[in-house]
């Protein structure tokens, strides 16, 4: 497992890098996510964080966190989301409910899904706003 989670680090950090690692429960932190325009929302940039799950790879990954919380231009209130204090540092959490739709890992990182796909689906997410 472990030999799998190096690999799967290496591949964020292809792209993410600026990102932490908390090997005790696993989480990931990304310390600059660009929020996507299209969603409407007040900030541009933000801390994100996610967990490999306990039987990964076999167990799809599960929603993300944001820090600070993110807050709609428009004022409209942002379904699927709750304050959380799940990750371990220190911050105003966010947790946003999401779900990877089409999860089929490969013994090769690369060539099945992998958390690098699941972190660039965050921007999805935030795409859709509300």
């Amino acid at each position: 497992m472990t030999e799998r989670i190096d690999q799967e680090l290496e591949l964020l950090r292809s792209v993410f890098h600026n990102l932490e690692y908390s090997p005790a429960a696993r989480w990931v932190r990304l310390r600059q996510y660009r929020v996507p325009p299209e969603g409407g929302w007040k900030a541009t940039e933000v801390e994100v964080t996610f967990q490999f799950p306990a039987a990964f790879p076999g167990q799809k990954p599960y929603g993300f966190h944001v820090s600070p919380p993110l807050e709609l231009s428009n004022g409209a209130t942002i379904q699927n989301v709750a304050a959380s204090s799940e990750p371990p540092w220190p911050a105003q959490w966010q947790k946003f409910s999401w779900d990877v739709p089409d999860w089929t890992p490969a013994e090769e990182v690369r060539l099945g899904s992998n958390m690098l796909d699941f972190a660039l689906t965050i921007t999805d997410r935030l795409r859709q706003g509300a």
